[in-house]
């Protein structure tokens, strides 16, 4: 990921969002122990602690082995050598369901442990409605419900709903009042959706979502790694009308969570026009009016304002 969920953890404690019980982390320390080490030594992310010690984050998408175990100690100490202060290493499993890992290693007179946090085993479905029912409440999302949702796509979902996850957090992105944490929290989540293997549709219609909850970079960073080219290629090859009713379909049940977060079941009856409506420019306008109007009557006036003179 070029930004990491474990980004918004700078600042705030972990133990309500993720139960690991650290001190405060105060802020991220670059890897340096890359700089004169082997290519194959990268550890993912150290952070400094309000009590002087050291927290050392690995990201891992399948289960680990004896071989990751050495290589998280070696990255300790690798640390240790230049900071000579206590390190935690936490251990994050994502993806694939991943029963027991080992909780360290045994190394003559070295005893080494880690703390191993499974987001794979959290109820990603839980996490997205508790934090779109706090929106709901017109209730500010607070820096752990920022993680929570950065996170949501490394936990559990049921077989087939990761794309539905994906239209959901981008939706919720746009109740991000911080700008930064708001861009934080799209890069983790669009990374960790690469990560646990979403498909390409999947990791298209977030990439636009979150391009309409205002985050331009990230589309940036697609065209400059060529991504977003091969959708642009796509296009040319005579895709595009197929394209365009995916994202029209994911624009109109992207407007329709929003619409169900604010006004609950009372939106239902508007699902068969939404969902009828092919133009995504029009429903780019309505989900815009849905975030913006304060009563579900004011959007259908709105929306029938908007749709009236354009006509089918």
């Amino acid at each position: 990921m070029e930004k990491s969920a474990f980004d918004l953890m700078v600042g705030h404690s972990l133990r309500a969002p993720l139960g690991i019980r650290l001190p405060r982390i105060v802020r991220a320390v670059a890897a340096e122990v890359q700089q004169n080490a082997p290519r194959s030594l990268r550890p993912d992310r150290f952070f400094e602690l309000a009590n002087g010690e050291y927290a050392h984050f690995e990201f891992q998408t399948n289960g680990a082995t004896r071989a990751d175990m050495d290589r998280f100690l070696e990255y300790d100490g690798l640390m240790w050598r230049r900071v000579h202060r206590r390190i935690h290493t936490v251990v994050f499993y994502a993806g694939r369901p991943v029963r027991t890992a080992p909780g360290g290693a045994a190394a003559g007179s070295i005893t080494y442990r880690v703390t191993n946090v499974f987001l794979n085993r959290m109820d990603g479905e839980a996490v997205l409605a508790g934090l779109e029912a706090k929106v709901r409440a017109r209730r500010a999302l607070a820096a752990g419900d920022h993680l929570r949702l950065a996170l949501c796509m490394l936990m559990r979902h049921e077989r087939g709903a990761l794309l539905g996850a994906a239209r959901r957090a981008a939706v919720l992105l746009r109740s991000v009042a911080d700008a930064r944490a708001r861009e934080v929290c799209g890069w983790a989540a669009y990374g960790a959706a690469a990560e646990v293997g979403a498909s390409r549709r999947v990791l298209d219609e977030l990439s636009e979502l979150m391009e309409m909850a205002g985050m331009t970079r990230l589309r940036d960073h697609l065209i400059a790694t060529g991504e977003a080219k091969g959708r642009e290629e796509g296009r040319e090859e005579g895709r595009e009308e197929g394209r365009e009713d995916g994202r029209a379909e994911g624009r109109a049940e992207s407007l329709l969570i929003v619409l169900r977060a604010r006004h609950g079941r009372a939106a239902e009856p508007l699902a068969p026009r939404i969902r009828g409506e092919r133009r995504t420019p029009v429903l780019d306008r309505w989900l815009e009016l849905a975030a913006e109007a304060p009563t579900l009557e004011a959007f259908v006036r709105a929306m029938e304002a908007d749709a009236a003179p354009q006509g089918h």
